[in-house]
């Protein structure tokens, strides 16, 4: 590689030094003519790899190849002499673009045709079968790759040619295990998986097997013996070829074949086994096309072998021990299990675990004259073999024969006589056993000579039942026992108590207690004497079942000793042992009359009375009452009488006690004393800062840190050297004050704060100096005529609140002022003016309680001129249009009424008249009446229509004609129909054809309403017309020609704002225009409407 750039660094060279110097056609030979290479393909051979080959169509030559990332930008990668080159080193899953040039004697090629290729992702590997089951199969697999796009995962039976392989699943990417739950049970199948990243795809994987098979299940070992176990299970499968059963023991891990079985087998035995070994078996099922996994394993454990030629036989020297014997035929035992029974239908008992290698057992201490049953086994751990042969053999001894007749002769509380017969003249002597229970517990009370057949048993407990037994015995063993005898023993004195002692005393108390020995005492007698000699006394009488007493009558410092006895009818115990106890030294008398002998803000101090002489000091306790709990702060010397407490805090409820105390404890308290400390004065606020919030007021704001005011004084002077005297006061934790009532226009005060509590004033803050802001005039005031008889006049109150204003007026340059208001506003309309540009001079003053301020500058404006506007038409038939619209003729502004005169002939009407009688549906003729920026107002007029004529009349506020409409109102022959803008309303009305009729429409712009008046009526009112913009710009008049031939229109009469005086004011009439719009059309006029 190297090399070949080198060359091409070399090559480039050349060509620049050949392009630098040039060379002429007159005296340098043409350059070879080098044809580009052709048919250039890419293929990519791995994802680092891609292959390159092409067609050279010159003679000799080399080629340079350049790649790229993007296919615009080339980079030079080698230089050959072949049609071939490899690119290695590539990224995974990446593009890469090549093209080719023949170079040839220092000549070039063009380019050949690039050309692209994409490294596939890196392949997968490891493919792994990681669980097979019967029906679903778990793959596993290494992702290498970090670009792919996902995975493909093919399938094919194991039996069927590779060619078969399916498509089971396209995995995302970085995916890398899959379970195939499609598979079916007992079948082998074969797996394949690759990468791809869009159309390219590596390699495919190795292959990877799994055969289906369904495992045997429940497979059961059993042992048989010790050579010998069965084995079972279920067969789960239908096309199993037949069941392979292996096994393996501990020693040797290795699974080897126990047997191979047909189809359908469920059972084997398995024999020839070695004695106590522990075998592990599985079965596996056998298929065509392989092997299942085997099945669960199971293990069993053969039996050691049976000990055999048991024996049994009575040992010569003692008739009740047996000698069993056996032989020892197991090598495995670690010991022998020996049991036996009593001839008869009882169960075996274990009695002996002789050790491994025993062939012996000697078993002594048997029952005379009993037959035993006798079996052996041999054992190792919980392994055990099966039993022997069982033997049988008895024990014959020559014993005494069994007493008989056991009864009472006399009995006494604490004693019996008993006798009974002797049937037997071997006898070494007699066993006498008792017990306080029929069956169990007997023990011997004594060994009776031979021959003798009467006992006294003493040492009994009264009111008890006792259990006799006697027997024989010799030298070969006892006699059976006799009967049974019961006997209960007479009622007697209660018994002594025991173990008296003193486990808790005082300097005051001593408590005894005692152990109850009886159950048939009335009660019990205590007895004290002064230790060491002095008289025994009786103390105390105690009821029965009571084992202790307190004896309270003791002395500090004293030795006493006591003794108890029991009693009952019959008599009296014996006394219990004596106890001996010293009373120790007792505590102190409580101190009394506890009291407070005087309380500051820093300290209190207490007092009592000492009524003991034997104290060793007292103990001051306190709390915070009510709640907190009882804590010690001083313990002071013996003989004081006095404390004081330096832990206090002002203004804070203290309780005490007092006790005395010595080595024995601390005697009773005192009575509880509760002092109270003074309350401490507050603190002082600080930053205290005045703000003017208004003409006359003052905000105060200060700071304070330690909660204890229960308010704050505000004192303030208005004299340099004068007395400060008190304004106002705030509430606890409240740090701001407004003082109102103050001089106006920059009097000076002084302000100072302090805060007060139940221990008096604390310290006054800074003193803050501060003056009333300036009491100027109003300031911008302006005025405006609004309509033809008002004026609006504003201004500009300043900062700070103004209780009122009083506005003044003039109508004459020279005049004087007058009031014309006294108003809490800051504008004022002023109405009722003379109209018709008529001048006013305004100026307005404060004033805030009694102070007022200086006058504002004079502003001026001059009512507006009066202009009214009336038409009375010429006669003029429309059957020809009007060269141009009627221009304004002003009129003299005066003030004019609509004509009354209801006959509206001759010259001063309008004739609208369509000669051709067309009858035109879509024809409207129009009179149009224009506004500049005149506002709300009305129009009214005369109009006769003949038969079925139509009128509308339109409201905007727009000056295109159609755009902003805002009301509609239509005359039909039968009814009115107007619409707001939102909804359609009918009014039933039908006008009388050719007969002059009176119109008004009126937008009252206070009332917010507009009406339609016919002839003086009402006819339809709309309130609420909240149109948002005034109706300023257009009022159309339209006739409709469907259906008419003639119609008039006289008086015509516009004005912007109807007053109660019915004055016209406000803006000039720009343009009045009448035609048929369906053949005339002026500027900014529609040719045809259909409103």
């Amino acid at each position: 590689m190297e090399c070949n750039m080198k060359r091409i660094s070399f090559l480039l060279v050349i060509f620049l030094v050949i392009g630098f110097f040039g060379c002429s056609e007159d005296n340098q030979p043409a350059a070879p003519t080098v044809n580009p290479p052709s048919d250039l393909t890419a293929s990519a051979l791995s994802f680092s790899e891609i292959h390159l080959t092409w067609t050279h169509n010159t003679g000799e030559v080399s080629f340079v190849v350049e790649r790229s990332r993007d296919g615009s930008n080339y980079s030079p990668l080698a230089e050959t002499e072949a049609e071939e080159y490899t690119d290695s080193g590539l990224l995974e899953g990446s593009t890469f673009y090549y093209r080719v040039q023949a170079v040839s004697g220092g000549a070039t090629s063009d380019y050949s045709t690039p050309v692209n290729a994409t490294t596939p992702p890196i392949e997968p590997s490891d493919l792994t079968v990681t669980d097979v089951k019967s029906s679903e199969v778990t793959l596993s697999w290494r992702d290498n790759s970090h670009v792919e796009d996902g995975f493909r995962l093919q399938r094919r039976l194991s039996s069927a040619p590779i060619e078969e392989y399916e498509e089971i699943v396209v995995l995302s990417a970085d995916v890398t295990s899959y379970t195939d739950t499609l598979v079916e049970p007992d079948r082998g199948y074969n797996y394949r998986l690759h990468a791809f990243k869009g159309e390219t795809a590596t390699g495919w994987s190795e292959e990877v097997s799994a055969i289906t098979a369904i495992v045997p299940t429940d497979l059961v070992a059993s042992v048989i013996s010790d050579s010998e176990i069965e084995l079972s299970w279920t067969d789960v499968s239908s096309r199993e070829a037949g069941y392979k059963l292996e096994r393996r023991t501990a020693e040797v891990e290795e699974w080897t074949v126990v047997e191979e079985l047909d189809a359908d087998v469920t059972g084997y035995n398995d024999s020839g086994l070695d004695e106590a070994t522990t075998f592990t078996y599985h079965v596996i099922t056998v298929l065509e096309a392989g092997e299942s996994s085997p099945s669960d394993p199971v293990t069993a454990t053969t039996m050691p072998k049976a000990p055999t030629g048991f024996t049994a036989a009575q040992d010569e020297n003692s008739p009740t021990t047996i000698i069993l014997s056996w032989t020892d035929v197991s090598s495995a035992e670690d010991r022998y299990e020996l049991q036996r029974k009593i001839e008869g239908p009882g169960q075996f008992q274990a009695f002996a675990n002789p050790p491994a290698n025993t062939e012996s057992y000697s078993d002594a201490g048997l029952m005379v004259n009993t037959t035993y049953i006798y079996r052996v086994r041999a054992a190792v751990g919980s392994n055990v073999s099966s039993w022997s042969d069982e033997v049988s053999i008895s024990t014959t001894i020559l014993t005494p024969a069994q007493p008989s007749g056991l009864a009472v002769d006399s009995i006494a509380y604490s004693l019996v006589v008993l006798s009974w017969s002797d049937n037997s003249d071997n006898e070494d002597g007699f066993i006498l056993e008792r017990s306080r229970e029929r069956f169990q517990n007997y023990t011997v009370v004594d060994s009776i000579p031979a021959d003798q057949t009467v006992y006294t048993d003493t040492g009994l407990e009264p009111l008890t039942d006792y259990f006799y037994r006697v027997s024989a015995y010799n030298e070969f063993g006892d006699s059976d026992l006799s009967d049974v005898l019961r006997i209960t023993t007479l009622e007697g004195p209660p018994t002594a108590p025991e173990n008296l002692t003193a486990p808790d005393f005082g300097y005051g108390y001593i408590r005894l207690r005692w152990d109850d020995t009886s159950d048939n005492e009335a009660g019990f007698k205590v007895d004290r004497r002064d230790a060491p000699d002095g008289d025994w006394v009786e103390l105390l009488s105690i009821p029965a079942n009571v084992d202790s007493c307190v004896d309270h009558t003791v002395s500090p410092v004293t030795t006493y000793n006591y003794r108890v006895h029991a009693f009952n009818y019959i008599g009296v115990s014996d006394y219990s042992n004596v106890v001996e106890v010293t009373t120790p030294i007792g505590p102190p008398i409580p101190p009394t009359n506890l009291d407070s002998v005087g309380a500051t803000l820093e300290s209190i101090e207490i007092s009592w009375d000492d009524n003991s002489d034997d104290e060793e000091g007292f103990n001051i306790y306190r709390r915070l009452p009510p709640s907190y709990a009882w804590g010690p702060i001083a313990r002071v010397n013996a003989d004081l009488t006095t404390f004081i407490d330096y832990d206090v805090v002002p203004a804070t409820a203290y309780a005490y006690l007092v006790n005395a105390y010595n080595e024995a404890g601390d005697s009773d308290w005192s009575n509880e004393l509760i002092v109270h400390t003074p309350v401490a004065p507050p603190g002082a606020p600080y930053e205290l800062g005045v703000t003017p919030v208004g003409l006359r007021e003052m905000e105060l704001e200060w700071m304070f840190d330690t909660d204890d005011e229960t308010h704050f004084v505000i004192e303030r002077r208005d004299d340099q050297g004068g007395e400060f005297d008190s304004v106002g006061f705030a509430p606890r934790r409240y740090y701001s004050y407004v003082d109102t009532g103050l001089v106006p226009d920059e009097f000076t005060y002084w302000y100072r704060v302090k805060a007060v509590n139940g221990g008096g004033s604390g310290d006054y803050s800074n003193i803050v100096e501060v003056q009333t802001p300036q009491f100027n005039p109003p300031s911008n005031i302006s005025a405006t005529a609004v309509r033809a008889t008002e004026i609006q006049v504003d201004w500009s109150p300043g900062p700070y609140y103004i209780d009122h204003f009083i506005l003044e007026s003039r109508d004459e340059p020279e005049g004087d002022f007058e009031q014309i208001t006294d108003t809490p506003d800051s504008s004022f309309r002023h109405t009722g003016l003379i109209p018709d540009e008529h001048q006013y001079w305004y100026r307005v003053k404060s004033f805030v309680g009694q102070y007022e301020s200086g006058w504002s500058d004079i502003a001026t404006a001059t009512t507006p001129p009066i202009i009214a506007f009336q038409d009375d038409f010429e006669d003029h038939e429309l059957d020809q249009p009007p060269g141009d619209p009627w221009e304004y003729d002003n009129q003299d502004p005066s003030y004019i009424h609509v004509s009354d005169d209801d006959q509206h002939e001759g010259d001063q009407s309008l004739n609208f008249h369509d000669p051709a009688d067309n009858d035109n549906p879509a024809a409207y003729c129009r009179v149009v009446v224009a506004f500049d920026d005149v506002g709300y107002g009305s129009v009214d007029f005369w109009l006769k229509l003949s038969e079925g004529g139509t009128f509308g009349f339109d409201a905007l506020s727009s000056p295109e004609w159609n755009t902003g409409i805002e009301y509609l109102c239509w005359f039909f022959p039968n009814e009115i129909r107007t619409n707001n803008g939102n909804n359609w309303a009918t009014v039933n009305y039908q006008y009388t054809p050719d007969e002059w009729f009176h119109i008004v429409f009126n937008h009252d712009a206070d009332e917010d309403v507009f009406s339609v008046t016919i002839d003086d009526e009402v006819i339809f009112q709309d309130y609420g017309m909240v149109f948002g913009r005034p109706i300023n710009h257009l009022w159309w008049l339209c006739f409709s020609d469907q259906n008419m031939d003639d119609a008039w229109m006289d008086d015509l009469f516009v004005r912007n704002t109807v007053e109660e005086e019915e004055r016209i004011m406000s803006g000039p009439v720009r343009r009045k225009s009448a035609a048929p719009l369906f053949w005339y059309n002026p500027d900014n006029l529609p040719t045809s409407g259909n409103r």
